[in-house]
């Protein structure tokens, strides 16, 4: 009786820590249906600098209308990577994220102007 009374404990436990313990990463807002949709490759021989592309027509008509002369085939991006755990642009490989363009700035490295785009999602 006593090993049940312990059993019994140790489930009650066990369940209540799955029950409350936190299971995925929540954003801090939705995701819609407008938000941009990135994807991103790494580029070998620029170091941190990535192809984007997205719906292309919101990212190109964005870039046009803020920086006019940016080069559209050079872009860093920066900000939450997924699960916050691509700490070395290399580790991103080839992946999709989904999320917000919150801010635009622009680098000037030695291949010429570089968008940085500030993502979260």
């Amino acid at each position: 009786m006593k090993f049940q009374k312990i059993f019994v404990v140790i489930y009650a436990l066990l369940l209540a820590f799955l029950i409350f313990s936190p299971i995925k990463l929540i954003g801090r807002s939705a995701i819609e249906r407008g938000d941009i949709k990135l994807k991103v490759y790494y580029q070998a021989v620029t170091g941190a600098t990535h192809y984007l592309k997205e719906d292309s027509k919101k990212l190109k008509k964005l870039l046009k209308d803020t920086y006019p002369e940016a080069n559209t085939s050079l872009i860093k991006l920066v900000g939450n990577t997924p699960y916050n755990l691509v700490s070395d642009p290399a580790e991103i490989g080839s992946l999709t994220v989904y999320g917000k363009v919150t801010d635009i700035t622009y680098e000037f490295s030695g291949d010429g102007a570089v968008p940085v785009f500030e993502v979260s999602y």
